[in-house]
């Protein structure tokens, strides 16, 4: 196994009840301090959190179909079939996914992160399995069946030395259309000695993908009103968005970092956000959608003022 190295998959659950949201995190974590395998999992409406540790010996993988193992524990992008437990909570899971959604390939754009994806250097490195896939399947809590009927999933994976020093992201599933999602990340980059802000943010709308990222020289301006009202409005050659995200609740996770997993990411299942996003016509803009979306996943973490700072609107 690689030295100093942590991987990790990130499945959220939307199911027909929005606010029971939930979020699974499976992988592995080499760093000499505390190697070991991992799933995490957690339901802020239930008050839910699970670690479960496994040795590093007890993660495999497939390649074709390709799937990981933590202990007895199937993951892949179709399916998931897994057991949870702690001293309070058993949950039980086998799930199918699909058809997945993902950020396109290219030669020259590896994937959400473009070309930095090839770079390999870079702190932590970030791709999206899926913008938005159905699931089907059963789901056990304490010993009771769970309605998981017309649920839908986002999948992202993330690997490399550490999470950011900082970084703000969400996502979101919860819009009318089946074929909407959107995802943003902010983070504060590493680069040759010095940091800069980067960006990578993905609007599914209705089927069609809009980006805005660092690398498709697309220009981000921040407003951070004060801790409970986030607002970010982006710029690309074709289009405008404009994004409010009120920030409510959230559970302490672990998170990876160069000493091991010793960390802490805090993350909202339930947090609220407001979309509109305008298509460019010369010096003028037009309307073409507008949402609200409840729930929304959200995550501050670090100091992000100089984050706001560097994107700031004023």
């Amino acid at each position: 196994a690689r030295k100093n190295y942590f991987e990790g998959v990130y499945y959220k659950f939307n199911t027909e009840e929005p606010e029971k949201c939930f979020a699974v995190i499976a992988g592995l974590l080499t760093h000499k301090k505390d190697p070991h395998s991992f799933i995490q999992y957690y339901n802020e409406s239930d008050g839910c959190y699970i670690y479960n540790r496994y040795p590093l010996s007890d993660f495999r993988t497939e390649r074709v179909p390709f799937s990981f193992f933590v202990g007895n524990n199937r993951f892949s992008y179709e399916s998931l079939e897994f057991s949870v437990r702690d001293g309070k909570n058993s949950i039980d899971m086998n799930y199918k996914i699909g058809p997945l959604n993902p950020w396109p390939y290219s030669v020259l754009s590896h994937g959400a992160m473009g070309p930095f994806g090839l770079v390999p250097f870079m702190e932590c490195f970030y791709d999206i399995i899926s913008f938005r896939s159905e699931t089907r399947g059963n789901m056990i809590i304490n010993g009771s069946p769970v309605n998981t009927e017309n649920g839908n999933i986002y999948i992202e994976k993330n690997w490399g030395i550490s999470f950011p020093d900082s970084w703000i992201w969400f996502q979101t599933l919860s819009f009318p259309e089946p074929d909407t999602s959107l995802i943003f990340s902010l983070a504060r980059i590493p680069w040759l000695g010095k940091w800069f802000p980067g960006f990578i943010v993905g609007f599914l709308c209705k089927g069609v993908l809009y980006r805005f990222t660092t690398y498709n020289r697309s220009r981000m301006r921040a407003c951070l009103h004060d801790k409970n009202n986030l607002s970010f409005e982006l710029e690309s050659k074709d289009a405008v968005m404009e994004i409010n995200v009120i920030p409510i609740g959230g559970m302490d996770l672990k998170a990876p970092t160069k000493e091991g997993m010793d960390g802490i990411c805090h993350e909202s299942l339930t947090s609220k956000l407001s979309v509109v996003l305008f298509l460019k016509d010369g010096n003028e803009k037009r309307e073409i959608y507008r949402e609200d979306s409840i729930p929304c996943a959200l995550e501050i973490n670090g100091d992000t003022s100089q984050l706001i700072q560097k994107t700031s609107c004023g």
